[in-house]
């Protein structure tokens, strides 16, 4: 292993290799494939396309995740390769299922907490409020004097506070 100082920086260059992150915790691809596999056969890119459905359409997995993960799938006879109008299409195994049905409780406690399977929306138009305000902020530090920055502060820290009143639950009586 060559860890010598290059392009890269000081890095082992085995890190170019290493697994993409891919959004989901190792292990879960699997699930995820499967789980989409059980409505029916299906190639790579409808396979990405159902799952990009179940995530609201703010993950979309690549060919780079989906078609190893059916290799392994099929290496491990959870998945099997089938002819559907002459094309190449997978299809869930029974072992699959039955692996599946083994999991479920994890895909649940995943969707709930992890990559959501059906996000909030609310919350996701939350969030890109809040990036658009991340990018104001930027461009108010990068130009604005030390004043204007503070005055900032200001209206942030109200906003905030706001934001938690609005947050806080009823209390029952």
């Amino acid at each position: 292993m060559n860890c010598g100082i290059g392009r890269w920086g000081m890095w082992p260059r085995r890190h170019m290799m290493m697994r993409r992150f891919s959004g989901l915790p190792r292990g879960f691809a699997r699930l995820v494939i499967l789980d989409a596999l059980k409505d029916g056969p299906a190639h790579g890119y409808e396979l990405a396309r159902k799952i990009s459905e179940r995530c609201g359409g703010w993950y979309f997995p690549s060919s780079g995740l989906i078609y190893p993960t059916l290799s392994l799938l099929e290496d491990m006879g959870y998945a099997r390769v089938v002819s559907k109008e002459g094309k190449r299409v997978y299809e869930i195994t029974d072992e699959g299922r039955k692996y599946l049905e083994a999991h479920k409780d994890e895909l649940q406690a995943f969707s709930k907490r992890g990559m959501p399977m059906r996000p909030n929306v609310k919350a996701i138009q939350l969030g890109s409020e809040l990036g658009a305000l991340a990018l104001a902020i930027r461009h108010l530090g990068i130009l604005s004097s030390e004043e204007k920055v503070e005055q900032a502060r200001k209206v942030l820290e109200e906003a905030r506070k706001r934001i938690e009143e609005l947050g806080e639950k009823p209390q029952s009586k």
